[in-house]
């Protein structure tokens, strides 16, 4: 899967997504790895489109490995906050649409609080 560019969806309330205006975000994959989904739905940030290629190639299997998976996690722990992304968002430094995701991760984690779904949703 890597350098293949699939897409994205991001949930626009999310502080790691501020300034973004689309959900939909072009990501260029660099590894085979695939992220188990928090079981907190608000810790996911970012999943995967289905089907996710958007350019390059990728085999059957492995787009429906990756089809709605997380690519963006952030949980708070302690008094920290663990954001784990999937891709490079600096690949290169050329692909620009994701940085705003590092910037982000860097600068306004101390905005993300500690939630859970309501009991209602289990």
């Amino acid at each position: 899967m890597a350098g293949t560019i699939v897409g994205v969806e991001l949930d626009l309330t999310h502080p790691l997504a501020y300034g973004y205006r689309r959900s939909e975000l072009a990501v260029i994959r660099t590894g085979e790895m695939v992220l188990p989904a928090s079981p907190d739905p608000f810790e996911n940030v970012a999943h995967y489109q289905d089907p996710p290629r958007l350019s390059g190639w990728i085999s059957p299997e492995n787009q429906r490995r990756l089809a709605g998976q997380p690519a963006v996690i952030a949980s708070r722990m302690g008094r920290g906050v663990v954001i784990q992304l999937l891709d490079d968002p600096n690949f290169r430094a050329y692909f620009y649409g994701s940085n705003r995701l590092f910037l982000n991760a860097i600068f306004l984690s101390g905005l993300i609080d500690s939630t859970s779904a309501p009991d209602s949703w289990r």
